[in-house]
């Protein structure tokens, strides 16, 4: 009867080591597929941080082309608006 009873109990352990290394087993099959996951995401969000720095890059080196191009008008318009004071000054002094 003890043998039994002891061959019993060895019997409900092993079966509780199968069902661990089941689970440890799926445990690894889900982390390997986790981490195979976890790279792709990882390439791709490296993919669009490389892609949104270079449109940033083109749209700092646009809006300095753009600054550049507002500041030659200013400097133009700066230049018209003096001659016409200057010239409206002139007809003011002939007139009176």
């Amino acid at each position: 009867m003890p043998e039994a009873n002891g061959g019993g109990r060895l019997d409900r352990i092993e079966a509780l080591l199968d069902k661990v290394a089941d689970r440890q087993r799926e445990f690894a099959i889900i982390q390997e597929h986790d981490h195979e996951e976890f790279k792709r995401d990882h390439k791709q969000l490296m993919t669009w941080q490389v892609s949104m720095q270079e449109k940033m890059d083109q749209y700092s080196r646009d809006r300095d082309t753009e600054r550049k191009r507002l500041d030659e008008m200013w400097a133009k318009t700066d230049e018209r608006i003096a001659g016409l004071v200057s010239a409206i000054g002139k007809l003011l002094e002939l007139r009176g």
